[in-house]
């Protein structure tokens, strides 16, 4: 896909300033309300059209922090779908937390790149989308002078790659099913997920020689 015009004639020009910036749309998860962060590498703000809405990002968020680094998609052919990790550093503990919940799994992501007026302030052009994914794990690092949460972000494409999928014998599945039906909040043993749809062994069959019923049922026949 080719740039975006006015972005590929401003990459030619001298006052200009690079900036990548990163989406991540948080959805409501216990306590903490959805929460939308814009984040932008480097200080300042940048503004720009997203889905038709003029959306800030900004170097520093209130609640996450700052962006660390960014890394190059990978991805295999045929094999798995492009990944990439994304590295922030949160300023308080609680943001470590908030960051780690599991129902944040899934959050959409977005990566862009762009350019702006070093004299201006304006952004050049459309900058251009590298990257639409769904957050999947986030790991938390801390150091001694540090402390930051790696998000390891997967494709949509990912969801080609699973040919059959499962259903969790654990509690909160069960009851977001069945509210209030709490037979698995014990369960602590289900160490494989049961697949619906999926080609299974067939069960062994016993075969028993009908002589042998009929004596059973008839013991006086004289068979």
């Amino acid at each position: 896909m080719a740039l975006d015009a006015s972005l590929d004639t401003g990459l030619q020009s001298q006052a200009i300033r690079v900036f990548t910036a990163v989406q991540i749309a948080l959805p409501a998860s216990g306590p903490y309300p959805a929460y939308t962060v814009n984040l932008i590498d480097g200080s300042g703000f940048v503004t720009f059209f997203v889905n038709g809405v003029s959306t800030t990002f900004s170097g520093s968020d209130d609640t996450f922090g700052t962006l660390g680094t960014i890394s190059a998609v990978s991805e295999a052919v045929a094999t798995e779908a492009p990944r990439v990790t994304v590295t922030i550093f949160p300023p308080t503990s609680a943001a470590v937390g908030q960051l780690n919940q599991p129902l944040y799994q899934g959050a959409p992501v977005k990566i862009w790149f762009g350019i702006v007026n070093e004299t201006t302030g304006a952004v050049i052009g459309v900058p251009e989308l590298l990257f639409s994914g769904r957050l999947d794990t986030a790991k938390t690092t801390a150091q001694t002078n540090a402390r930051m949460v790696e998000l390891d972000v997967a494709s949509t494409f990912e969801r080609m790659f699973v040919a059959q999928e499962g259903d969790r014998l654990t509690d909160r599945w069960h009851q977001s099913i069945h509210p209030g039906e709490t037979g698995l909040r014990l369960n602590n043993d289900a160490l494989q997920d049961p697949m619906w749809g999926a080609e299974t062994q067939a069960a062994a069959v016993a075969v028993q020689n009908p002589s042998v019923i009929l004596k059973w049922m008839y013991p006086n026949a004289g068979f």
